[in-house]
């Protein structure tokens, strides 16, 4: 969303776009075990927060793509974790609070007219994950769940009347912009046969900046009323089966659907909401 810096992991839910050799920001894609995760009104990007609890590899390709890609731009793939036959779990997990960051606030800029800083207001994230057999050397399975939140107060009030033709702040109460999300995942391998594994992965993500624009956007401050509300509640689905047909010779299949689902926006300003492809193949 345009976030130029991130300390800490305060800009909650900011996207940001690479680009390569002079190639267009919009020739980024990116990928879930090498299908698509964006939605056709942004193919560049993912409405979806991809928690990093749930991959056990991270790809980044910018020359010398394969195929089945049509642009030369950077490429992200992400391989979702395993389970195997033995029984593993790790968590991740951390937070900041108020008073553990300074800020440059001076006289000066008080009397200039400033009357707070942007500053924390809470930011916490929690990662919990498990992976093991359910019948050892056919079946196992790997499920994780992520939540996290970043809150930050931004540097104006809330309008004492949104109505009202012109803006009165109200001194006891900061403006800030929320941003949450919940994610849930799960991956199945079957192991059918000695040359045949099946895979199967599904993620339920949700996804809310409350406040989004919320403070300077474009050199204009956006009040909270203004602000838009922009939630997605989307599925993602992948489905693989690969065989090796001989020593010389794998095939691959499989089936995605990026992701789909709702997105909501406030009265005032309509956001885009999620959406999605029918599907995508490899």
């Amino acid at each position: 969303y345009g976030v130029g810096q991130d300390v800490g992991g305060q800009s909650g839910q900011s996207h940001q776009r690479m680009a390569i050799h002079g190639g267009a920001e919009s020739d980024q894609r990116i990928m879930v075990d090498g299908m698509s995760m964006s939605p056709w009104t942004q193919e560049d990007a993912s409405l979806v927060w991809l928690a990093d609890g749930n991959f056990e590899e991270v790809q980044i390709d910018h020359s010398v793509i394969s195929a089945e890609t049509e642009l030369g731009g950077v490429r992200f793939n992400m391989i979702p974790r395993s389970g195997g036959n033995t029984f593993s779990s790790r968590s991740f997990f951390n937070f900041s609070a108020q008073r553990l960051q300074a800020d440059n606030l001076t006289p000066e800029l008080t009397a200039a007219g400033l009357p707070e800083p942007n500053r924390l207001k809470q930011l916490w994230s929690g990662n919990p994950s498990i992976g093991g057999p359910i019948v050892r050397d056919k079946l196992w399975f790997f499920v994780s769940y992520t939540r996290q939140v970043a809150d930050s107060f931004v540097a104006f009030f809330e309008d004492v009347d949104p109505n009202a033709s012109s803006y009165t702040a109200d001194l006891t109460r900061q403006a800030f912009d929320d941003q949450n999300v919940h994610d849930a995942a799960v991956r199945l391998t079957w192991q059918a046969s000695a040359r045949n594994k099946v895979q199967f992965y599904f993620d339920e993500n949700y996804n809310r900046h409350g406040h989004f624009l919320i403070g300077s956007a474009l050199a204009v401050n956006v009040m909270p009323s203004a602000a838009v509300d922009l939630t997605g509640d989307s599925q993602t689905y992948q489905a693989t089966w690969s065989s090796a047909l001989s020593s010389r010779l794998l095939l691959e299949v499989g089936f995605g659907g990026p992701p789909r689902g709702s997105g909501l926006s406030s009265p005032v300003e309509r956001g885009p909401g999620p959406g999605g492809n029918p599907g995508s193949w490899r």
